[in-house]
């Protein structure tokens, strides 16, 4: 039996919250070195970008579950 979950990617409403206020604090850096600091930051944090979601079992899946 195969199991195969589809999963798929959604934005962290969390992430540009975070990035905003970072980018707010870091204002007074050249643009290059506050993106730089800013996505370190972010990442030190464990904030990301994308959430990854599942969406189901495939089609496959279900009917190999069935076939038993």
């Amino acid at each position: 039996m195969l199991h195969v979950e589809l999963r798929y990617k959604v934005r962290n409403p969390a992430y540009a919250t975070m990035r905003d206020d970072i980018a707010s604090a870091l204002r007074q850096m050249p643009s290059h070195a506050r993106t730089q600091t800013m996505e370190a930051k972010l990442s030190e944090l464990g904030v990301i970008d994308h959430l990854d979601e599942p969406w189901g079992m495939s089609k496959q899946a279900r009917a190999s579950r069935f076939a038993l």
